[in-house]
């Protein structure tokens, strides 16, 4: 009976290292959240979804939801932690010490987001569950922008809507269309391309814009112009002109074409790009996960061990016992054996074990 008990309290060890175990490896393997595009939350007074939209992390954005977009709160989360106490699962990723407003990276796939809040006494019940669809694929555009939307086609989360779409998206890509939700401030609006127009001042500058001023003391020419003089340099997908300004160029068919295939060309590598570092990171994490499974098997075979150890010696301390008590009481007994160095509590229930086991064959 005793020797059963001690069974299956190795067994509860076990079980609990384990289960510690496989905790650690959840923890460790939780993937990370892109940090774009961004999918932006606001909660009101009564624990209710006021805004959700997609916005992009780009410049149009930032000016307006900053520090959001940065996460940079300072030290206000040291200072006042408990405005931070709402958590959010966008599928089975979750994000904690958020307040009533905030911005999270996320994936155009997710379909499920819950949001908890901490302060509450039911804290494991989701305040809000919202089912979430970015794109039907049926080649129609059909944004929405309201906290009721569960279908949010835009440009960032859904190819039915091309770049520069009435899509309530202000994407500042260099496509050559003048983007209805970027308020004139798109390099590709008419009023951003008239340097003499004092709005050009309050539009979004590119990266390449700036390089080509800064590094050539040119002109970036974009969609449908070339360079005055020269062929110019390009830089990404722009033309620099060095000491030279932009004129309006027709292409042909033939070189339409062709920048249409380099395009497409583009589009292919970044999504081998893509798929190459996806499978990295599942092969990153097979692995990890294989090394953790390893330690879980080895610490089980080594605590087995130890216990299947330590029940022997206890047999063989209840084993010395009988052979000495033909001749010695208990107490001489356990006199010697703490002199050989047995731990005083194993002499105890070595004893005891000993005393149940002498009196159940007498009695038979």
């Amino acid at each position: 009976m005793k020797n059963n008990h001690q069974i299956k309290k190795i067994s509860r060890h076990m079980v609990l290292v384990s289960a510690i175990l496989l905790f650690s490896i959840v923890i460790f393997l939780s993937p990370v959240v892109s940090a774009a595009p961004q999918l932006l939350i606001s909660i009101d007074n009564e624990n209710n979804l006021e805004d959700f939209q997609v916005i992009a992390d780009n410049d149009y954005y930032g000016g307006k939801y900053y520090p959001l977009l940065t996460e940079e709160y300072g030290e206000e989360i040291l200072i006042s932690p408990e405005k931070f106490h709402y958590r959010v699962i966008l599928d089975n990723i979750e994000i904690s010490k958020l307040n009533e407003r905030f911005a999270l990276g996320f994936s155009p796939k997710t379909a499920t987001m819950e949001i908890f809040d901490d302060k509450i006494f039911d804290n494991n019940k989701a305040i809000i569950t919202k089912q979430l669809s970015f794109c039907n694929n049926n080649n129609i555009c059909e944004p929405c922008e309201d906290s009721e939307c569960n279908l949010m086609e835009s440009s960032l989360t859904c190819n039915d809507c091309k770049s520069g779409s009435a899509d309530f998206i202000c994407d500042l890509v260099y496509d050559g269309i003048c983007d209805p939700d970027c308020e004139n401030k798109d390099k590709d609006c008419s009023s951003c391309k008239e340097k003499a127009n004092e709005e050009a001042n309050n539009c979004y500058a590119y990266a390449e814009e700036t390089e080509c001023l800064e590094e050539y003391s040119g002109e970036t020419c974009f969609f449908g112009k070339s360079c005055a003089e020269g062929d110019g340099i390009a830089i990404k997908n722009t033309l620099c002109c060095p000491n030279s300004y932009c004129i309006t160029s027709f292409f042909s068919m033939n070189e339409k074409k062709e920048i249409e295939k380099i395009k497409e060309k583009q589009d292919e590598e970044k999504e081998i790009k893509f798929m190459n570092q996806v499978a990295t990171n599942q092969q990153q994490s097979f692995t990890i996960y294989l090394v953790f499974i390893i330690i879980l098997i080895i610490t089980i075979i080594l605590l087995s061990i130890y216990f299947i150890r330590k029940m022997y010696r206890s047999k063989m301390l209840v084993i010395e016992i009988q052979r000495l008590k033909n001749r010695y009481s208990y107490a001489e007994i356990k006199t010697y054996l703490e002199k050989q160095g047995y731990k005083k509590e194993d002499i105890d229930l070595a004893i005891q074990q000993h005393y149940l086991y002498d009196k159940n064959v007498k009695n038979h």
